[in-house]
């Protein structure tokens, strides 16, 4: 079905900042002396109105890729995935990936 071949490269969020090939990353931090090692700070979000206008995931794809964009409308659920998120916002569920 594919003729292209796949390369999973991983990428250090604190080199690419460094690189400043990135502006910014927001993750979940379970545990804050992770990111001291790295020499980042977490800064929460919770008191920032733009934290709660930008709660919604976001999932692109190649403008002609139409498999992969059929496969997502047919097995995401979009009114389970936005409850999911709600409740990580409101802090009833930790978010999990």
């Amino acid at each position: 079905m594919w003729n292209e071949s796949i390369s999973l490269i991983t990428r250090v969020y604190n080199a690419l900042l460094k690189a400043m090939s990135v502006d910014a990353v927001i993750w979940n931090v379970v545990a804050e002396n992770e990111l001291t090692m790295l020499g980042l700070e977490a800064t929460p979000l919770t008191d920032d109105p733009r934290f709660l206008q930008a709660t919604e995931a976001v999932v692109l794809t190649r403008v002609d890729d139409y498999p992969m964009q059929q496969l997502l409308r047919a097995v995401v659920d979009k009114h389970a995935l936005l409850a999911h998120q709600q409740r990580v916002v409101s802090g009833e569920q930790e978010p999990s990936y």
